[in-house]
């Protein structure tokens, strides 16, 4: 019988392999064993997935090692696998259920736009990636429903976080920019102040100013590790990797990042329950970044003041080209916004729309057509309705934070109440960088967002069971 079955099996295999291919046989029995790895232990395949958001590693693979674009495929793989083991009652589905009509209602006062915008197609590509985001929001939401779940989560962004960062400090301390290290640590020239130009790099985002933007979030969830992890190796990694991001924000060269930064360490301060010994941490680690930092960090940063007088007082002269566009381009979005103040004109549209506003009202239409503020692009997109559902969501968003930890904290549960204030702090963080930045890569954010709804989960969860 034996025999027989294993005769059966091997014909199937040759079969297979002459009408197929090897390679595409053995990549569909490497999907179906990784399929049932993930179906047996999910949060293996949730940490991995939430690390490849990290590490932009599906478009990396595509990129620069000729990989199949599977990106596409992996939040509805995960949503399938979700429910299956929901089905079979290996999952707690309630959190995932609880946040369908927010998000919904959020997808759809964000769609709306697609009804009466002229450039559909740009609109319809913005509101798709929106879409991708929300799905990655319920999947983790989905998944992430216990405490070991959430600390595997966490440590797992942090790791890949640390990498990413050590990656990039060995290319600029080694002066390989030509190296994109497989497509994980890119670089560029690029413009750092008046006529000097310098390495920038990019990591695996392809732009230095979004990459600073993934380093901002994920470095208060790093320096929690240091702080709060229960094992010593862990602690020790994030002691490792704190530096080594600070240091990788500084070789971006992103003002954002930098100024980001500084706010996040008055926030961390302000927020803390231990002000004093995090107020003498903040400087010691703030005057080492100083006296580390490149010689060009200071030269790039000064401009800044001169661009926020000059913004303040209307005057048309900056010294620095880059922000003299980015003052024209705000300019416009604001005039948008008040031509169009209830709905906006049209989530996806301000690109399209710049030049003529820009040549309507004497600004300069050679700037890039993008917003570089997340805030002045949305109240010129979608109006005060788009306003006050944005910061709707980013209330409830850090509200729920604010009760996890509170909830961590009565359950005496230190290590998980420390995690989630490095979330908390790296929402913040993207808050203060959409400053600077109009909204382009924003799954780190939706990732994050996710952690802290279902740590709300979990802590809340925590709470009934030891009172029941």
């Amino acid at each position: 019988m034996l025999a027989a079955l294993a005769a059966i099996m091997l014909a199937l295999l040759a079969f297979l392999l002459s009408t197929l291919g090897p390679s595409l046989v053995f990549g569909l029995a490497a999907l179906i064993a990784l399929a049932g790895i993930a179906f047996y232990f999910p949060i293996v395949a949730v940490a991995t997935y939430a690390v490849l958001i990290v590490t932009n590693a599906a478009a990396v693979a595509t990129e620069f090692h000729n990989a199949p674009p599977i990106g596409g495929l992996l939040v509805p793989g995960l949503l399938v696998l979700l429910g299956v083991r929901g089905a079979a009652g290996l999952e707690d589905l309630r959190t995932a259920v609880y946040v369908l009509v927010p998000v919904g209602i959020f997808f759809s006062m964000n769609a709306l736009g697609l009804l009466w915008v002229e450039q559909q197609f740009a609109t319809a590509e913005r509101v798709s990636e929106l879409l991708k985001n929300l799905l990655i929001f319920i999947v983790i939401c989905g998944f992430v429903t216990t405490r070991e779940r959430l600390l595997v989560v966490s440590y797992a962004v942090g790791a890949a976080a640390s990498a990413l960062a050590a990656i990039s400090v060995l290319q600029y301390a080694t002066g390989t920019f030509e190296s994109s290290y497989f497509g994980f640590s890119t670089a560029t020239v690029k413009n750092i102040f008046g006529e000097v130009d310098n390495w920038r790099l990019q990591g695996p985002i392809g732009d230095p100013n979004y990459y600073g933007q993934l380093l901002v979030m994920c470095l208060p969830l790093v320096v929690a590790i240091a702080f709060v992890a229960r094992s010593p190796l862990l602690r020790l990694g994030g002691l490792l990797g704190t530096p080594l991001i600070i240091a990788a924000i500084f070789f971006t060269f992103s003002r954002g990042a930098l100024v980001s930064v500084a706010g996040l360490a008055v926030l961390t301060v302000l927020l803390s329950r231990h002000r004093l010994s995090i107020t003498i941490a903040v400087l010691i680690a703030g005057g080492i970044s100083f006296l580390a930092a490149p010689d060009l960090i200071l030269a790039r940063l000064l401009p800044v003041l001169d661009a926020i007088e000059s913004a303040m007082s209307g005057a048309q002269a900056i010294s620095d080209p880059a922000l003299a566009q980015r003052v024209n381009v705000m300019r416009a979005g604001i005039i948008m916004f008040e031509n169009n103040p209830i709905l906006g004109i049209g989530i996806g549209q301000f690109q399209h729309n710049y030049v003529d506003f820009a040549l309507a009202n004497g600004l300069d239409i050679g700037a890039p057509s993008q917003a570089h503020n997340r805030y002045i692009e949305l109240a010129a997109e979608q109006g005060i309705v788009g306003v006050v559902v944005f910061f709707g969501m980013i209330a409830t968003v850090v509200g729920v934070g604010f009760a996890a930890i509170r909830g961590f904290r009565r359950l005496g549960q230190k290590c998980e109440s420390g995690l989630v204030f490095g979330l908390l702090l790296g929402v913040m963080g993207y808050l203060m960088t959409a400053v600077f930045l109009h909204d382009d890569y924003t799954r780190v954010f939706w990732l994050f967002a996710s952690l802290l709804v279902s740590a709300y989960a979990v802590s809340s969860r925590g709470e009934v069971d030891r009172n029941q």
